[in-house]
């Protein structure tokens, strides 16, 4: 399947083992939720200012951080995703 969303290329992918969640991090500045059964996000987080070069579901499922290379490290909350 290919998941189509992102405007510039994906730099980095994650999953979450205990759930149907997995994440992508792009050149275009955002994090995207995705489950496997669905051909749009589930939630996009925006908030750096230059490509995103790292994501990482915390065990728990909870949270996802992502970094950047605008210097930044933002743990997001995933309860309402």
């Amino acid at each position: 399947t290919i998941y189509r969303s992102h405007l510039s290329p994906v730099w980095c992918l994650s999953a979450h083992f205990k759930s149907d969640r997995f994440a992508s991090g792009s050149m275009d500045q955002s994090v995207r939720l995705w489950t496997p059964d669905r051909l749009d996000t589930l939630r996009t987080f925006i908030y750096h200012t230059d490509d995103i070069n790292s994501i990482a579901f915390h065990p728990n499922g909870k949270y996802l951080a992502s970094g950047s290379n605008d210097g930044l490290i933002i743990l997001w909350a995933l309860e309402q995703a």
